[in-house]
């Protein structure tokens, strides 16, 4: 009878590692073509199994948040401050910005990127050129008060005239208060 005895084949693989050189391309605003390049340094890993460099998870990092800053949109990092940095939940400045609150989240891990648009937006917020309060109350249901009076007119006649008050509904001057 053969016994089979199991054996456990560790073995010690080094990863090879080193800073290169990495062309960040800048989008134009539309997206449609490159506007520059920016060259950085990133960590680059060696990978056996294609014979290669690859990007480590920190050199893709790296590589957004260049190219956010240089496309003027908030890194990820920034967005996670500026929550912070007005006390609010990520629930509740979703609420506020009129967002789902995963959105926010994929904000905040660099998974996604705001809109230039609501990049201006979180800008805003960040200098303090517009507050939380303001927000708000801009999400507030608004009325339009020029429409409700233009319903109105159409409804019925509009009468700035007041009534006429004949002298027996005044009473006597006696009457009357004196001004003091």
């Amino acid at each position: 009878m053969i016994r089979y005895i199991p054996v456990m084949i560790t073995s010690v693989q080094t990863k090879r590692s080193e800073l290169q050189t990495y062309d960040v391309t800048v989008p134009t605003a539309d997206g449609q073509s490159v506007a520059y390049v920016v060259p950085i340094m990133v960590p680059m890993a060696w990978e056996e199994l294609i014979q290669d460099w690859v990007l480590t998870p920190d050199a893709e990092a790296m590589i957004e948040d260049t190219k956010a800053r240089h496309m003027g949109l908030l890194t990820p990092t920034g967005i996670k401050q500026l929550r912070e940095n007005l006390g609010l939940t990520q629930a509740q400045l979703s609420e506020l910005l009129k967002i789902g609150e995963k959105t926010w989240t994929r904000w905040e891990s660099g998974r996604q990127r705001p809109s230039q648009s609501l990049n201006l937006l979180l800008r805003g917020l960040q200098t303090g050129v517009i507050t939380p309060y303001a927000l708000r109350q801009l999400g507030q249901p608004q009325i339009d008060w020029t429409q409700a009076v233009t319903v109105a007119a159409e409804t019925e006649p509009l009468s700035l005239a007041l009534p006429l008050v004949s002298a027996e509904h005044l009473g006597s001057a006696e009457e009357m208060p004196m001004a003091a």
